[in-house]
């Protein structure tokens, strides 16, 4: 494991076990990121947790080829990992730093409608420069994803998606609980 000095994101890099006596293993065979950093810790005065829609850039072709531009939440993706307890207000302010509008969906929560982020239906988007405050209480613990749910097909491809981990108001006894995001990334020359 390694921590990120510039975004906080933590890395792995998987390293495969011998299968048969005789197998050279131990090699490094692939490097990535299966979360961002921490949100939790960027509170403002009122209790908002601040995220911003922005540009980024991330190294998808290896850290000695050039990054490619992306959007993320916080410039990363995915974006931060947001964590609270079952039964807790989750408190999100959403800042568009991107020359296009967008919203934030939260995928497979129950929450009031107003709270979807489905453009033109539960919000209008949230236009470039303008923020929106999200506020709700999710009753199921478990791991969701938010995400953007304008032009998606555009939105969601650069990048602009993250965890959201609602834990047991009474702590499961495991090892250790590690959020995996696995996704492709279509790359061109340019």
């Amino acid at each position: 494991w390694r921590k990120d000095p510039r975004t906080g994101a933590l890395a792995v890099t998987v390293t495969p076990r011998p299968s048969q006596p005789g197998d050279p293993g131990g090699q490094d065979f692939r490097e990535w990121t299966p979360w961002g950093p921490d949100l939790n810790s960027h509170k403002t005065a009122d209790g908002y947790q601040i995220l911003r829609a922005r540009p980024g850039q991330a190294h998808l072709r290896g850290s000695s080829e050039p990054p490619t531009a992306i959007w993320g939440y916080d410039g990363v993706s995915p974006g931060p990992t947001l964590r609270l307890k079952q039964g807790e207000e989750l408190k999100v302010r959403l800042i568009n730093e991107l020359r296009q509008a967008t919203v934030v969906h939260w995928h497979g929560l129950r929450l009031p409608n107003a709270m979807d982020g489905v453009p033109h239906l539960t919000q209008m988007p949230i236009e470039p420069g303008s923020s929106f405050d999200y506020h709700f209480v999710p009753p199921d613990a478990g791991t969701f994803w938010y995400h953007s749910h304008f032009l998606s097909s555009e939105q969601l491809a650069r990048g602009l998606y993250g965890t959201l981990v609602v834990e047991e108001r009474e702590p499961v006894e495991v090892d250790r609980d590690l959020v995996l995001v696995v996704d492709d990334w279509r790359l061109t020359n340019d």
